[in-house]
């Protein structure tokens, strides 16, 4: 997480879409009784994966899971707030770049 969050060209890239990953967020969130903000719950993350064809196309269900839990740990709570949710968007991306990439080793080598 921390290498993701320390990429320049992640950083430059989300802020310059901030205004519409916020509406994004605002659009799958829901009101958190106990922490006051929006979060989404992983149910959110899939509903909104699913709607924009991320999941499964670009990651699996399980990899998607392994990747919120990783960012639900930062806070130790339950959901994520905007912040969380930008870098969840960050790994997601990574992995299915990733994910490409080896594919792509693979046809070159096969």
């Amino acid at each position: 997480l921390s290498a993701v969050r320390g990429d320049a060209d992640v950083r430059a890239t989300l802020k310059s879409a901030d205004a519409a990953l916020r509406g994004l967020f605002a659009a799958y969130a829901k009101a958190s009784p106990t922490r006051g903000v929006q979060i989404l719950t992983f149910e959110d993350v899939l509903a909104l994966c699913g709607d924009f064809d991320i999941a499964p196309s670009l990651v699996d269900a399980d990899t998607l899971l392994a990747l919120y839990r990783v960012v639900e740990k930062q806070k130790k709570a339950r959901g994520l707030a905007y912040a969380q949710f930008l870098d969840l968007l960050a790994l997601v991306a990574r992995a299915a770049l990733l994910d490409e990439l080896a594919t792509d080793a693979a046809c070159v080598n096969a």
